[in-house]
């Protein structure tokens, strides 16, 4: 396997992709942990029983629907460019910028 430019830089891509869903991930789960903490303290001092744990926000949100629609798409048509050449040769090796700006564009929609 050839790794050109556009392959690292996808791959360079995802992984700040993965990165930013990680910590959107803590975050979340940091606040409801406060949260937690802070209903536990007030039940505890009125009743004495703990409240029970629900995470009922965790997990990725859509933001934009037209954003990741969009990016669902230019993410489709960089993989079309870069398995059949369609545009040919010239044009098929920038496969990898509207793979890019869709993987953007899906970490911008979602929230």
């Amino acid at each position: 396997m050839s790794l050109d430019a556009g392959t690292i830089v996808t791959i360079v891509c995802v992984l700040l992709f993965y990165l930013r869903l990680t910590i959107i991930q803590r975050q979340r789960i940091k606040r409801a942990q406060h949260q937690y903490a802070a209903v536990q303290k007030k039940n505890t001092k009125k009743n004495g029983k703990q409240p029970e744990v629900r995470y009922n926000r965790l997990g990725v949100h859509i933001r934009s629907w037209w954003l990741v629609a969009g990016a669902i798409v230019l993410i489709t048509f960089g993989a079309v460019v870069a398995a059949t050449h369609f545009l040919g040769m010239p044009l098929s090796s920038y496969w990898w910028i509207p793979l890019n700006l869709g993987i953007g564009f899906f970490a911008l929609g979602i929230n």
